[in-house]
């Protein structure tokens, strides 16, 4: 809510399709997915990057990081409905998948209608200087 407060013109895309908020909740999902990280301990050395990571030691990633990949998601820190769907990992993926995937679709589905339906129109007052160096 955050992100659309400061860029009311997305709130307005987002609701252009009243009965379609989908793109839009899987863009702001992919883009702002919990830094949920992934933990193991390595059972093979491996090259990385040109770091050697060797057998037994412990490793730690945030799996939605890749949600910003260039490589899979053109211009990755842009928020943009329009853009075409693909898989991204803000529920997790393999047998580490959110259980309640499908609910939370829904829960934001009816959030999102539900907000638009009561508040067609807000915004979030700020600094001038916060909103220059603000991601959000």
């Amino acid at each position: 809510m955050t992100y659309l407060a400061r860029h009311p013109e997305q709130w307005d895309d987002m609701s252009a399709d009243t009965e379609n908020p989908e793109p839009a909740i899987e863009e702001l999902l992919r883009w702002k997915a919990p830094p949920v990280p992934t933990r193991t301990i390595i059972d093979d050395s491996v090259d990385v990057g040109g770091i050697t990571i060797r057998r037994g030691e412990r490793v730690h990633f945030p799996v939605a990081a890749a949600n910003r990949d260039p490589k899979y998601y053109p211009d990755p820190d842009e928020v943009r409905f329009d853009r075409d769907a693909r898989p991204h990992l803000a529920f997790g993926m393999g047998p580490h998948r959110c259980l309640g995937v499908n609910l939370a679709r829904l829960e934001l589905k009816i959030a999102f209608t539900e907000l638009r339906r009561r508040i067609p129109k807000f915004e979030l007052k700020f600094p001038a200087a916060e909103r220059e160096t603000s991601q959000w």
